[in-house]
């Protein structure tokens, strides 16, 4: 360790004394005696200042992972006990962060990442001779050289905190033969922020409820709060939500359009997003004339002025009185004239995807299946609700998340309503195939009512979905619960 001294003090104090003389031998030692503790106190301070922190939430940004391994302990059993208690795991755990701050010391990084625990013996079958000795406890650890935090996204708690408690409330369950009595607290709340809106208008002039086009990223969150869906659709353009009718693009962070129907997604997927109440029930007026389900003429349909234009989106009908094509206004659809909405971004490898499911459903020894798993970055974020957020990977899956741990995943027959892809599958069954084919596969272990099919395994419970196609029941999408 380091001590900083300050030379100009100790000059000062050495000085003092020796004009002072013997005579003031005892202000010497007072004096070198302050001095000390607060030497110690600056100590304390550095060595405090100089420890690698331990991460509870994930850095929203681009981290480099500076090295990944596992940290073993074992925790003997006391003659007097036959129980894993919190006290013997914390004592555990104060060794192993005490082991991987000294890796990350030696690596120069700047914080460290909690991202899966083993303990041995969860499966009887697990257990080694040893079990009635002592129980090996088993983190996987991210050395890590933090980023530029991006304050415009929530923050996604690690799935282990500062101390190694899980966040979320976990049972294991007998341990090596040991009774387990550890019970940990749910993650804080991440809650939406719902500011309240002001405005009604929807015009060229003001834009949207108060806030133009042009209007930067940052801006619009801090108005607007929090956004329902946020999706990263190309490196410069960028889409966000409120509920399911509020779409928001941006192009290079500055606000560029938006409009009450996103145009690609299907409606199996915008399902899946909450609402919004300040939005879907906003009784907003276009150019302070114009309300939602008014009546008129298709002329009136559009407005252009100051390098935007303003379409009033309407479904037409026919007046059966006098034989007249009437517009009624469902919509609006405001956008910056030079707005060109760019191909979406690549989709992961869905069978690098698939092989990371069939990996942790086949594990004996994994407790969890951590988003950090999963091959890269999701697409899109969804705010589900104060725990829980769904991960868009590509144009079928859809993974949900309660903190770092993966809850259950969405199969759907497609995400973007004009985009064709080789569809999913999930433990050797595909979309597309028939009812008749897929009980046929599972066998026994499947229960079939009214197009749905349910089967469980181990670590999943699993619900499949039928329509009629040509005559034949076809699956089209899945949900999979994770354990």
């Amino acid at each position: 360790m380091r001590i900083l001294i300050n030379s100009s003090l100790v000059i000062q104090a050495y000085i003092l004394t020796r004009i002072a003389g013997l005579k003031k031998v005892f202000n010497k030692i007072v004096c070198f005696t302050v001095f000390s503790m607060s030497s110690i106190f600056s100590m304390s301070s550095i060595a405090q200042a100089a420890e690698v922190p331990v991460l509870e939430y994930f850095p929203q940004c681009n981290y480099q992972v500076l090295d990944k391994r596992a940290y073993k302990y074992k925790v003997e059993k006391t003659n007097d006990s036959n129980v894993l208690t919190q006290e013997n795991l914390s004592k555990a755990m104060q060794i192993l962060i005490g082991r991987m701050r000294s890796h990350a010391e030696e690596l120069d990084a700047d914080a460290i990442l909690l991202v899966d625990r083993e303990i041995e013996g969860v499966e009887e079958k697990t257990w080694t001779k040893n079990q009635d000795e002592h129980v090996l406890v088993t983190y996987m650890a991210e050395i890590i050289k933090q980023c530029d935090n991006n304050s415009d996204t929530s923050r996604k708690p690690t799935p282990y905190d500062k101390f190694g408690a899980p966040q979320k409330e976990i049972t294991l369950g007998k341990v090596g033969g040991w009774q387990q009595q550890i019970v940990f607290a749910m993650p804080s709340d991440q809650r939406r922020l719902e500011p309240e809106l002001n405005s009604t208008e929807i015009s060229i002039e003001k834009g949207i409820y108060g806030v133009p086009l042009s209007t930067p990223f940052g801006e619009v969150i801090k108005i607007f709060g929090t956004p329902t869906l946020s999706m990263r659709i190309n490196d410069k353009q960028q889409l966000i939500a409120y509920g399911r009718n509020h779409w928001f693009w941006f192009t290079n962070s500055k606000l560029a359009r938006v409009a009450t129907d996103s145009g690609i997604f299907t409606t199996e997927f915008i399902n899946l997003l909450a609402f919004d109440d300040r939005f879907e029930q906003q009784e907003w007026q276009i150019e302070g004339k114009i309300r939602k389900g008014d009546k008129i003429p298709p002329e009136l349909a559009s407005n252009s002025a100051n390098n935007q234009t303003l379409n009033i989106l309407s479904e037409n009908y026919v007046d059966e009185d006098n034989q007249r094509t009437i517009s009624k206004v469902i919509g609006f659809d405001i956008v910056q004239r030079e707005f060109n909405a760019l191909p979406l971004v690549k989709w992961i490898d869905s069978q690098v995807f698939n092989n990371i499911i069939d990996t942790y459903l086949g594990s004996e020894n994994r407790l969890q299946l951590l988003v950090s798993d999963l091959p890269q970055q999701p697409i899109a974020k969804i705010w589900r609700d104060s725990t829980t957020e769904l991960l868009l990977f590509d144009n079928h899956i859809v993974v949900e998340a309660t903190g770092n741990n993966v809850s259950k995943v969405y199969y759907l027959d497609k995400v973007l309503a004009s985009q064709q892809s080789n569809g999913w599958q999930f433990n050797g069954i595909e979309q597309g195939q028939t009812l008749q084919h897929v009980m046929s596969f599972l066998g026994d272990d499947a229960f079939e009512f009214d197009g749905v099919v349910e089967f469980s395994g181990d670590k999943f419970q699993a619900e499949l979905f039928f329509e009629k196609v040509n005559s034949e029941m076809r699956l089209y999408g899945a949900e999979v619960a994770i354990y």
